[in-house]
Parts: C-alpha cells; sequence; structure tokens
C-alpha cells in the first residue's frame, strides 16, 4: 500500500494571505519583512520542499516493492533448494540439515500421556 502524500495547512493559508496582499497592492511592503515578495518566495519555498518531500515518499514506495519482490525469489530459492537437497539426498542425510532441514532421526516425538480423570471401574 502506497503512503499517503501530504498535504500543508500553512501552505494552503498563506496561499490565501497572498491573495488578500495581492488585492490590496502587488508591490506591498509592511513592517517586520511583511511583503508581497517575500510571502510569494516563502510559498514557492515550501510547495518546492513539499513536493519533494511527496516525491520521496513515491520513491520509497517503489524500492519497499522490489525489495518485497526480491525477497519472494529469495524465499522461492530458500523452498526449491531445501526441496532440492530432500529429493538428491534424503530426509534423514547430514546434507539436508547442512542447508537447514531438520532430519528425521532427530525428531522428538511427542510421546501421549494418559488422560486424566478416567479411572478404572471401581472395585466392588
Amino acid at each position: 500500500m502506497a503512503r499517503k502524500k501530504r498535504t500543508s495547512a500553512a501552505i494552503d493559508l498563506l496561499k490565501v494571505r497572498l491573495a488578500g496582499l495581492l488585492s490590496i497592492d502587488e508591490k506591498l511592503v509592511l513592517e517586520y519583512g511583511v511583503s508581497v515578495a517575500e510571502g510569494t518566495r516563502l510559498l514557492n519555498n515550501g510547495e518546492a520542499i513539499l513536493q519533494s518531500y511527496n516525491t520521496t515518499l513515491s520513491i520509497v514506495d517503489d524500492r519497499l516493492y522490489e525489495l518485497e519482490g526480491a525477497e519472494k525469489v529469495i524465499t522461492d530459492f530458500c523452498s526449491k533448494t531445501l526441496s532440492e537437497v530432500l529429493l538428491k539426498y534424503g530426509k534423514d542425510s547430514k546434507e539436508y540439515e547442512k542447508v537447514g532441514g531438520k532430519r528425521s532421526s532427530d525428531v522428538k516425538r511427542k510421546q501421549r500421556k494418559p488422560k486424566k480423570g478416567k479411572s478404572k471401574a471401581p472395585e466392588a
């Protein structure tokens, strides 16, 4: 599943503020560094960073899909390897154990325990 792309409430708010400033005067300059030019610069910078961020998310998603595909191929190969060694050498061979299989002679069988609660008929 692709990562959700981000939007920015701050960028959206700046667009509204700039529209208001532009309706007053295209070259409006107020105190404390507030101007149409500075607002436009901040807007362009913010939008570029946001676009870059969202593009990076898409690249990460692509790499994840590539990794998952490679892992599937590797898993299939590992399974085939174990199966092929089993066919060639047998389940109780040291070769089968070397590639990660469990030798049948090493498998411990569970001992059945007698069920509790069932006793012999009472003697009279």
